[in-house]
Order: structure tokens, then C-alpha cells, then sequence
């Protein structure tokens, strides 16, 4: 009985350190884009984003963090727009508190949006934090969920998004919720409708909390304002929203 006991432990304890999140590491400049060999560390990283969510080519799966290192994450340095936040719950981390050392996200006028989530099922834990997005693409972030009942619910936070000329900064679509994303603490400024929170139901599980929304317009479409809760129904709280063009009845955070 004690060795059968002792054998289960093990292989208890064997399973949770294989099943332990681990640390991935990404930068533009000292990267290469291969694996193995690369990514496990910060002396030899990826060179892209978009490898490490490459599927096969690149081992990162749900619970692990993508680290990027400060610079300029952009065609040139290998990313493919959209970026496809395409594994659920990874935390894509960039360094937000340093302004001389920046993690930018540049499409430079990529015609879509510049950090999509269309197809999985991401938590609270899926968050995205940390850098600075610009590049006026149609959207600067775009989360909804991959089919009815399936909602998208990660976490968008201390995030400098601006200027993104187009539908919204950051949108999320209720159309497949409900939703309990949380975007906090992020600065969207000058670029579509601001912060969009849209779909055809009624859901109130999203919480927008302690943004500046400033300089935002209503776009190419219906979506504008300051924060825009087209039919849905977030909890706002804390925001600061400035000097917005808002669009119809719905943009009421101008």
C-alpha cells in the first residue's frame, strides 16, 4: 500500500510540473524566430510575436506568458497583422511603465485590426498588457468569442493605444457572450470609437475600469464615442473620458 501510495505521489508531482505555465521570451532586435533552441529565455528569444503563436512551429500552450522585450514589433521585425492572440489563456507581456523603453506594436496602417481574437475561448487569465499599440490600423484590439456560448473574456490592461484610425481602439463583440473581459487601466486615445462594446444581447459581464478615454471619434461605421456600449451592458466605473466625438444616443461616455 505505501508504495502504491508513493507511486501515486510522484506521478502527481511528475503531472503538475509538466502541467506548470512557463515564460516565453520575444524580442525584435537579439531574436530568432526557431525553436528548439530559442524562445526559452532572454539571452536567446523569438524575434516575432507571431511565432510564438505559431502552433506546431512554437510549443507556447494555455496558462504560459509571452514576455517581449522593449522595441518595435512591426512587418519588419517579422510579426504578420493581425496579430492572433490564437492560444487560449497566454499572457502577452510587455514592459508598461518605462517611456524610454517601450514594447510598440506598429501595423503601420494595416487595414484590419492589430491584435485579434476570433477563434478561442480565452478567461480573465488570457491577458494582454503592457504596450504600446499604434499604427492607425481599423482596430486596434478586436476580441469576440468563437461561437455561441462561447464567449472571449480575456484581460486588456496598462496599455497605451493610440492613434488607430477606424472602427474602434478596442472592441469586443458580445454577439457570441456572454463576456467578462476585463479592459483597466489602459490609456486609448485619438484613434476610432474609443473603447466598443457591441452585440446583439444584453450582456453585463464586461468591466471597462480606470481608463483615460480622450480623442476618439466615431469612425468609418455606426461605433464612436468615448466608450461605446452599443446593446451591451458593461460595468463602467472610473473612467476618464475627454474631449470624444460621440456618435447617436448610445456614445453617452464622452
Amino acid at each position: 500500500m505505501k508504495r502504491n501510495l508513493a507511486l501515486t505521489l510522484c506521478l502527481l508531482l511528475a503531472f503538475g510540473a509538466a502541467a506548470q505555465a512557463k515564460d516565453w521570451f520575444v524580442n525584435p532586435v537579439t531574436g530568432t524566430d526557431a525553436w528548439p533552441g530559442f524562445g526559452d529565455g532572454p539571452a536567446a528569444p523569438f524575434k516575432s510575436i507571431t511565432f510564438a503563436f505559431s502552433g506546431g512551429l512554437a510549443p507556447v500552450i494555455p496558462g504560459d506568458r509571452v514576455i517581449c522585450a522593449p522595441g518595435v514589433y512591426d512587418t519588419a521585425s517579422g510579426e504578420v497583422f493581425p496579430l492572433a492572440w490564437s492560444i487560449p489563456d497566454v499572457e502577452i507581456l510587455g514592459v508598461p511603465d518605462n517611456p524610454l523603453a517601450r514594447t510598440i506594436v506598429s501595423p503601420a496602417g494595416f487595414g484590419g485590426s492589430a491584435i485579434s481574437s476570433t477563434t478561442v475561448p480565452h478567461t480573465p487569465a488570457a491577458r494582454f498588457d503592457g504596450f504600446t499599440l499604434t499604427g492607425d490600423c481599423f482596430n486596434g484590439i478586436f476580441i469576440t468569442g468563437p461561437a455561441p456560448g462561447v464567449p472571449a473574456s480575456p484581460t486588456i490592461s496598462n496599455n497605451i493605444i493610440a492613434p488607430n484610425a477606424g472602427n474602434c481602439t478596442v472592441s469586443l463583440s458580445t454577439l457570441y457572450g456572454p463576456h467578462y473581459a476585463e479592459v483597466v487601466g489602459n490609456y486609448v486615445a485619438g484613434g476610432g470609437g474609443g473603447v466598443c462594446i457591441f452585440g446583439t444581447t444584453d450582456y453585463a459581464g464586461d468591466i471597462v475600469d480606470t481608463n483615460l478615454i480622450s480623442a476618439n471619434y466615431y469612425g468609418q461605421v455606426i461605433f464612436g464615442g468615448g466608450a461605446f456600449p452599443a446593446v451591451a451592458a458593461p460595468l463602467m466605473r472610473s473612467n476618464c473620458t475627454t474631449l470624444n466625438l460621440l456618435y447617436g444616443s448610445l456614445s453617452i461616455y464622452g
